[in-house]
Order: C-alpha cells, then sequence, then structure tokens
C-alpha cells in the first residue's frame, strides 16, 4: 500500500516544476539525492507538484537508470509500492505503473532485487491489471531505457570510451531532448570527441539553451570549431560572451564564420552593449583591437540599431562603466565607445579606437563630448595622457578642453 500522505512543507521548485530532489534523480546525481534527503526532503512527495503527476523520486530514478540513487531514496523511507497513474506523461506515452513494474520492463535487475529487499508486492501491478504491454505499444522502451538519455550524459561525464558512448547512443530516442543536455554536457565535459559523434548523428547545435563557446574549449579551439562547422550561429551574442572574457581568438574564429560585430544581440536586448563596447567595458584589449581589425564600426552605438524604441531609449539603455575600481552609470544614448574608453581612462583603448579612426566630434543625446568624458577621469596624470593621444588628430581638435 501507498504511504500516507507527507506532512512535510512543500519542497521549493526549480525551471519547469520540479522539485530538487526529482531533478537530481532525474540526473542520477547521488551525491545530491542524498544530501537532500538529509536535509529533510520527502523521498515520496510527486516530483512534478503544480502538474498534479504522481510521479515520485523512486520512479524518476529507475527511469533514469540511477541504481545508486534507488538504493539511496529506499534507504531514507521511499514506498516500493507506490503507484504511479501518469508515467510517461511528459513524453505522451501514459502508463500506470509501480516501481517494480519500471523496473521489469527496463531489464534493470539490480533495481528489482532492491525493490523485493525493501518490501515491493510482486503482484501488485497484476492484482491492479497493469501490464508491461502498455509500455510497448510502438517502441522498444526496454531498449531506449537501457541506454538513456542521461545514462550516455553520466558515460560521458565518467569519462567512458567513445565507442562505449557511440553503442549506447544508438538506443537514444532524440538526441536534441532536454534543450540539448547531451551536447551540453559533452561541451562542458571538455570531451570533443563526444562532441563530434553527436554532431554527426545529427544533434542540434543551436538550442533555447545556447551553448556557450568560452564554457566548453580548453584551449584547443577544437569544441568551438566542431560546433561552428555543424551550424552554431556565429552572431554578435557570441562575439559579446567571447569579447566580456578576453578570448580574441574565439573573436577571431566568429568573424571567420561570418559573424558581424555590428550587429544587434539575436534578443533585442536593449541593455546588450555591442561586442566592441563590452570588450572595453571589461578591460578587454586585446579583443578590442580584434574586433577593430575584424571591422566593427569604432562609432557604433545602441541607439543606431533599427530596433530601438526611442520613446524610452534614455530609461532602459544604461551601461555600466568601471574608473579606477570605482562604478557609474552613462545614462544616455549616442554614447560612442570612444567616449566609454575616455570615460573610463582606458588608453589602450582610446589609441586603438583612433588609429581606426573614432570620430572625435559626435556628441551623445545630453550633448556631451569626448572632452567631457575626459574630465570624468580622476587622474589628472592619466586625462594629460589622454589628450596629448587626442591632440595626433589634427583639425578634430574642437570641444576637447585643456586641463
Amino acid at each position: 500500500m501507498q504511504n500516507a500522505p507527507s506532512l512535510k512543507a512543500a519542497p521549493p521548485l526549480l525551471d519547469f516544476g520540479i522539485t530538487a530532489l526529482g531533478w537530481a534523480c532525474n540526473d542520477g546525481d547521488t551525491a545530491r539525492v542524498r544530501d537532500l534527503l538529509n536535509a529533510g526532503a520527502d523521498p515520496n512527495a510527486p516530483i512534478y507538484p503544480l502538474d498534479g503527476w504522481t510521479i515520485t523520486p523512486i520512479i524518476a530514478a529507475i527511469e533514469a537508470c540511477s541504481n545508486s540513487c534507488v538504493r539511496a531514496l529506499l534507504e531514507f523511507g521511499a514506498n516500493p509500492n507506490a503507484i504511479c497513474e501518469d508515467f510517461g506523461c511528459h513524453t505522451g506515452l501514459i502508463a500506470r505503473c509501480t516501481p517494480l513494474l519500471l523496473a521489469d520492463v527496463t531489464c534493470n535487475a539490480p533495481a528489482r532485487r532492491m525493490l523485493l529487499q525493501y518490501g515491493a508486492d510482486p503482484d501488485l501491478a497484476a492484482q491492479l491489471g497493469m501490464s508491461a504491454k502498455a509500455f510497448r505499444p510502438e517502441r522498444n522502451m526496454r531498449a531506449s531505457y537501457l541506454a538513456s538519455s542521461v545514462r550516455v550524459q553520466r558515460m560521458i561525464r565518467e569519462g567512458k570510451s567513445i565507442r562505449a558512448i557511440e553503442m549506447a547512443l544508438m538506443r537514444v530516442r532524440d538526441l536534441n531532448e532536454d534543450h540539448g543536455m547531451l551536447l551540453q554536457k559533452a561541451c562542458l565535459a571538455r570531451r570533443a570527441d563526444a562532441v563530434k559523434l553527436l554532431l554527426d548523428y545529427g544533434t542540434e547545435p543551436n538550442l533555447s539553451w545556447p551553448i556557450s563557446l568560452t564554457d566548453c574549449d580548453d584551449g584547443s579551439m577544437e569544441i568551438p570549431q566542431l560546433l561552428l562547422r555543424a551550424g552554431y550561429h556565429a552572431d554578435s551574442r557570441a562575439l559579446l560572451e567571447a569579447a566580456r572574457v578576453g578570448r580574441s581568438d574565439i573573436i577571431e574564429l566568429l568573424i571567420a564564420f561570418g559573424a558581424d560585430p555590428d550587429r544587434p544581440t539575436p534578443d533585442d536586448s536593449l541593455l546588450e552593449p555591442t561586442p566592441l563596447i563590452g570588450a572595453i567595458l571589461c578591460g578587454q584589449m586585446d579583443c578590442v583591437c580584434a574586433l577593430l581589425d575584424a571591422g566593427a564600426h569604432p562609432d557604433m552605438v545602441i541607439h543606431d540599431f533599427p530596433w530601438l524604441d526611442e520613446s524610452d531609449a534614455d530609461s532602459r539603455n544604461e551601461i555600466w562603466y568601471n574608473e579606477n575600481g570605482g562604478r557609474g552609470l552613462i545614462e544616455c544614448r549616442n554614447c560612442t565607445p570612444l567616449m566609454i574608453a575616455c570615460g573610463m581612462g582606458c588608453e589602450e583603448a582610446v589609441q586603438s579606437l583612433l588609429h581606426h579612426r573614432a570620430s572625435l566630434s559626435l556628441k551623445d543625446s545630453k550633448g556631451q563630448s569626448v572632452g567631457d568624458y575626459i574630465s570624468k577621469v580622476s587622474d589628472l596624470d592619466k586625462r594629460q595622457r589622454i589628450l596629448k593621444l587626442l591632440e595626433t588628430r589634427t583639425g578634430e581638435r574642437e570641444g576637447i578642453p585643456i586641463f
């Protein structure tokens, strides 16, 4: 029989309305499962409480082929006879089952032994009219669960051979399930061989949770190159990510694959600077030079983007800048990269921008010129050095104050 309803407080929910314990069971993370159980998580509480589904943590653990999680749940009082009324509701294949029936249809003999050891009733499913046939209407669930996506993720994480991974991968139903988690795990594990295998089998490199090229390479650039060759979007978002962390090599690779440094970010975010401005704000001078050498416009500002809503641009376009460790706000449009570099006192950026013919005559939406931004620099010596750089641009001295 099923346990009585838990009187414990409702568990906190993660994305998609799943409990933290459910997430850990789905991922086969035994250490996290034990930590949550030790902290008081209910091993019998449904993992999707907002949806009303009756999937419990032990069902999720068996589905994920994680027998160590199954053991941990049983040790902490999980009901081995819990009835799941809607197993498979998230995939469209709905069936009633018990933990023991699920272990049977997935050929999980170790899980079956543990469940029987902890009191699972071998006759319960038959008494309630449940049958293994309900799990196999059109596809071989046994094969798919013996080599599920979660199991392949674990094999990648544990450094299993690429041959073993390929054998298991042949049985995964959808390589792109769970927002491309398989490819993400391979990238974050820096398994270039697994990344290549997944891409060769048709995994989509551009999903709703984009993979950051700066997070998945070990300096060899092999994984970013594999992703880009497979159609990964070489866009300004990827350029901005690389610029912020000083990856001029990734910037050059993205440019070679057609990235445009002057296009807006794909999500049309008004709070995102251009890749060039992002590099200046983060003090990444190698990236500033790489972007300018690749053709980034030295005077491109957010106001120039066609999607900018002029009715509220002043209030929404706030760009942070640093100067000597302090923080301030540039709260206006038409602020050029040169203005930001001058306001930050960044001599290298000023020099690079001037070399690429950045204009000294432009003004922001409040009428401030480059000279007004120079006045923000508190270090007088640095201010004078920047002024000397500007003096090399003859004929454009107007509006530059003398201090």
